[in-house]
């Protein structure tokens, strides 16, 4: 790794009380001595001068242990890739550090050196898997989101990787982000530890809350594809078992199956043909219970339909009204039968739903969404107006995708009926999506900002609260 240090115009700088007015005043002791114990023995320095220095300075540096020295023009400042070289910046061990010589007021501002420290301390420490000096590190104050420059990966994914679960379980401890990708692939900390193959770490990261089905936008890999890749039938086991899907398709156009059946392919004799022969027959079960599972959910088969008596006759043998559809990679995933109706405009079968208890702030893992956001979707204003009525609906939830609430979605698309039912009801007017947008932005790019529904907005949202 090569540590670059810029100065400007060596000769007139004054480092740690030392002046350097000549390069004979550079011997092997004071602040070349610290340069040296700022940079590991064996790396390169690269010096941006405002002038050359002879050769005679470079055998003084290298007499303090520093092999290889360039020396560039200001011309050549260019030629550097780390960000924010210039006067005073020093890269140390991948994390940038800002240091202002004495007399130097332009450049960047300095970074606590005990901080940066700290962080490279902890990369350190990570690599070495030493928990106690991570755990340590951390209490001190370590920035648990650091990442490593040379890979792009957060110090939580390298641990990951490694599966090094008591390394991982003081980072999240400390707060590291389970969702943070790595910056070359960009993968998560899950994907790194299905690589590892230590369940543990899986379950960790699982956990506190990884998304499961995480597609790496290079491969289009979810950590239950790495887990196949990498032939692990034990954490392929777990995955499946915690509803990862199983029909999704790579970006390079292989199926899961098609991918078991490839690996078997290339691997026809062996243990890692007895592992592919294992988390094959995983896979087949996970399908088959799928199938009976879609098979035994009558009540969802008959919202489908829209047939109401079968409705009303499952609903009077005490069927499951919040049944939760499961995880097939179709329209119904993860819903529940209110859902269901509410997006697909049945109104009776909405009606004997929540007469039957059913939740109707239910939600559905795909879009984040409520029943109200689907039937204010779709246009249904009947079922909006029969929501807001239910006593505890929420009519101000914000999708997890969009941030959107039912009266952004309702008037995104145009439907002002349900967008009227929705401020008749109290809707909040000032919400922002995920895009900064209230719903009078969104009313006044659908409609026009002279519309009518635009001014009912206005006035709603100056009119106290209930």
């Amino acid at each position: 790794m090569l540590s670059r240090v810029a100065f400007r115009d060596l000769w007139r700088i004054q480092w740690n009380s030392h002046a350097f007015r000549r390069p004979r005043n550079m011997a092997p002791h004071g602040p070349l001595r610290q340069l040296d114990q700022e940079c590991a023995t064996g790396e390169s320095l690269r010096f941006i001068t405002a002038t050359r220095w002879p050769p005679r300075a470079f055998r003084q540096v290298r007499r303090v242990g520093v092999p290889s020295v360039e020396c560039l023009p200001p011309a050549s400042r260019h030629r550097l890739t780390e960000p924010r070289s210039g006067p005073g910046h020093i890269a140390r061990c991948g994390i940038p550090y800002s240091w202002r010589p004495p007399g130097i007021s332009s450049g960047p501002s300095p970074i606590p050196r005990k901080e940066l420290v700290m962080h490279s301390s902890l990369i350190d420490a990570v690599r070495r898997r030493d928990a106690a000096q991570v755990s340590a590190l951390l209490r001190s104050g370590a920035d648990p989101h650091v990442r490593e420059r040379a890979t792009g990966l957060p110090v939580l994914a390298i641990a990951a990787g490694q599966g090094d679960a008591a390394v991982v379980r003081h980072l999240l401890g400390a707060g590291a982000d389970v969702h943070a990708m790595d910056s070359r692939g960009g993968t998560t900390a899950l994907h790194k530890a299905v690589q590892g193959g230590d369940l543990e770490t899986v379950r960790l990261l699982v956990e506190a809350g990884s998304f499961i089905d995480a597609v790496g936008p290079t491969t289009g890999h979810t950590p239950l594809m790495d887990a196949l890749w990498y032939k692990w039938p034990d954490i392929v086991a777990y995955l499946l078992e915690q509803n990862a899907m199983v029909n999704l398709e790579t970006h390079y156009g292989f199926s899961l199956r098609e991918r078991v059946e490839y690996e078997l392919g290339a691997n026809s004799e062996g243990t890692e043909r007895q592992k592919l022969l294992a988390i094959a027959d995983a896979m087949r079960r996970r399908i088959e219970e799928d199938e009976r599972a879609v098979a035994g959910q009558a009540l969802m088969r008959a919202v489908t339909e829209g047939n109401l008596t079968e409705v009303e006759r499952l609903l009077e043998q005490n069927a499951e009204v919040d049944e939760v559809s499961p995880v097939v990679n179709g329209f119904n995933d993860g819903h529940t039968p209110l859902l269901v109706a509410a997006r697909d405009g049945h109104f009776d079968i909405v009606r004997a739903l929540i007469a039957a208890g059913a939740d109707v702030n239910a939600v559905e893992p795909t879009f984040g969404a409520v029943p109200l956001h689907k039937a204010v979707y779709m246009g249904h204003a009947d079922i909006t107006g029969l929501l807001v009525r239910t006593p505890g609906t929420d009519i101000d939830y914000q999708g997890a995708t969009n941030g959107y609430t039912p009266l952004h979605d309702a008037l995104w698309h145009g439907h002002e009926e349900c967008a009227r039912v929705l401020l008749d009801a109290g809707a909040r007017t000032d919400l922002l999506g995920h895009d900064g947008r209230t719903a009078r932005d969104i009313a006044a790019g659908v409609f026009g900002p002279g519309h009518r529904i635009v001014r009912e907005i206005e006035a709603a949202a100056v009119r106290p609260r209930a």
